[in-house]
């Protein structure tokens, strides 16, 4: 440390040196302002006389729809960031709209604020304003949130066909302490790629039916190294939200989370993420119904054209592994290979 300081001190003095220079080379109707530009105050100006503490701009980054208990209206939890030791104030449309909530940035930046939901819209544009000692009051950009038509209530567990709520309960914790245990297999590089890609995969589904948990991986750039393949969903939506978290979802949540599990696992609505372990390689998203087959294809594709033959039979001579999965709601598949005319992972949609 010492070292790094006397290093920049031998930097620092010559430009000081010049910068007195100039400051002292300036006409008298000048001497102010060489004096501030010289770090130095004019007599009986406190150096920093008149400045005003910097605000860090609110920032409005979620907000989800939470029935906190029974027979109680729906809530709506609006997170995001703020200047420390701000007090947020959250409006409907603009930061002069009605207030609909406040509270410290501990609060906004954790559990998030309160706010009652509307009970006859389907969308409502939210604003935060930051408010602190000393500093200018900010407001945020709009934030637009789509409300669904069908709140969830207290005992969204019955309509999802549970006994109870306890049953819903234990449903859950095995779908948390599966994605735990999938999180444990995932390498470096594909939770990097999951994050920057804002995406959570869902580990019931990303291995191969029938199987112990396991990452489906091959070889599918050609490079020698093992890539990945998970069928996920975007942080945004309700459920990737929950599969991502280490908290449990609230309990009015549960039903339609876990029907919404059952439906991505039969009838589609997930996508697949290949993410390869160059990271010159850009994942390839693709629409998926959430089942793989094989690491090998088990036949050749229905309409397939010339360059899709090529492909195939391409990365089929023992150059790169060749992924096999289930297309949208039916029972067609596709397959995953490597274009080694343009360096990319593309898809071929069989039948």
């Amino acid at each position: 440390m010492a070292g790094r300081m006397n290093g920049a001190s031998r930097w620092v003095k010559p430009l000081r040196s010049r910068a007195l220079a100039r400051c002292t080379a300036g006409l008298a109707g000048a001497m102010l302002a060489a004096l501030s530009a010289c770090g130095q105050s004019a007599p009986g100006v406190p150096p920093d006389a008149g400045a005003q503490a910097t605000a860090v701009a609110a920032v409005i980054q979620g907000a989800t729809l939470v029935t906190p208990l029974p027979g109680q209206p729906a809530q709506i939890k609006v997170l995001g960031t703020a200047s420390a030791g701000a007090t947020v104030r959250i409006h409907a449309d603009t930061c002069q709209g009605t207030l609909l909530g406040a509270g410290p940035v501990a609060e906004f930046t954790s559990a998030g604020i309160s706010i009652a939901a509307p009970a006859r819209q389907d969308s409502l544009t939210l604003v935060a304003e930051s408010v602190a000692a000393g500093a200018p009051v900010s407001c945020s950009a709009a934030f637009q949130m789509v409300l669904p038509a069908e709140r969830p209530a207290a005992d969204s567990w019955k309509q999802a066909g549970f006994g109870s709520l306890a049953d819903a309960r234990a449903a859950w914790s095995k779908v948390a302490a599966a994605q735990a245990a999938f999180r444990k297999f995932l390498p470096a590089f594909a939770v990097e790629a999951l994050q920057r890609a804002r995406r959570a995969p869902i580990a019931q589904l990303s291995s191969f039916p029938k199987q112990p948990l396991a990452l489906v991986t091959g070889d599918y750039d050609c490079d020698g190294k093992a890539d990945v393949a998970l069928i996920t969903l975007p942080l945004a939506s309700r459920l990737g939200a929950a599969l991502a978290s280490d908290a449990p979802p609230e309990d009015a949540l549960l039903g339609p989370l876990l029907v919404e599990l059952r439906r991505i696992a039969l009838d589609g609505g997930s996508e697949l993420f290949v993410v390869t372990a160059n990271p010159r390689s850009a994942p390839l998203v693709r629409s998926a119904n959430g089942l793989f087959h094989s690491g090998k294809p088990a036949a050749m594709v229905c309409k397939q054209t010339p360059e899709d033959a090529a492909l195939l039979k391409d990365a089929g001579l023992g150059k790169c592994d060749v992924l096999e999965f289930l297309v949208g709601e039916s029972a067609s598949s596709g397959f995953v290979v490597w274009d080694h005319a343009r360096k990319v992972l593309v898809t071929i949609e069989g039948c």
